[in-house]
């Protein structure tokens, strides 16, 4: 059932069920599905480390107003994903080697404790190859939702790195190992491939931050 109230401008503002808003006619949309829109950008590799994001560019694409997405964007940079530099804008977080290597071991500690939790009980989604979505699959079937939030956390602060993480080497071999151990229920394989993938990816921090940084 939507919802009205009175905006400070005395704009009457309607809140629908799915969390949107209708403002002066116009859809505000819910900063999620802003936060979700710049997410794919940073995972995706088209939104490099450093470079400048425009909140005009997000709302053009989406249909909406600047203020929703400044709102998601100083959302972002609380999460340190995004920077915002006073009198120039925003711009995605850069990181750096010893950064990455420390969230490559602390992510693997945590989904280590998500998958001693699975123990092989329970489906898990392993249509994607992605090594990225099976971990936020395992924690969203999480009974844990401090340690699910933990994941959440630290998953966010590598996202730029994923794009990039082809410099390790035996990626493919790795991240199918695990896709087959989650598809198998196999909780002692899926450990052992998720232990191989985080240290890999821990010593090969410094040819991922170089793939990052490169032009």
């Amino acid at each position: 059932m939507a919802e009205t109230r009175p905006s400070s401008d005395h704009t009457l503002i309607f809140q629908n069920d799915e969390g949107g808003e209708t403002m002066s006619g116009k859809r505000r949309l819910a900063g999620p599905k802003v936060i979700r829109a710049v997410m794919r950008r940073i995972e995706g590799g088209t939104l490099d480390p450093g470079e400048r994001i425009m909140p005009r560019e997000i709302a053009n694409s989406l249909g909406t107003s600047d203020i929703p997405v400044r709102e998601a964007f100083y959302q972002l940079v609380g999460q340190g994903l995004l920077i915002e530099r006073p009198g120039e804008g925003f711009y995605a977080a850069t990181v750096s080697s010893t950064a990455l290597r420390t969230y490559y071991v602390a992510h693997g500690s945590i989904v280590d404790a998500l998958l001693n939790l699975w123990q092989g009980d329970g489906a898990v989604n392993v249509r994607s190859a992605m090594p990225w979505k099976m971990f936020d699959a395992l924690a969203r079937r999480s009974s844990d939702d401090a340690l699910a939030a933990m994941q959440h956390h630290v998953s966010n602060r590598l996202a730029p790195a994923r794009s990039h993480e082809v410099a390790v080497a035996g990626y493919d071999a790795l991240t199918e190992t695990l896709k087959l151990a989650l598809a198998q229920g196999n909780s002692n394989a899926a450990r052992k491939a998720s232990r191989n993938f985080h240290r890999t990816c821990a010593k090969q921090a410094a040819a991922i931050w170089k793939a990052m940084t490169d032009k």
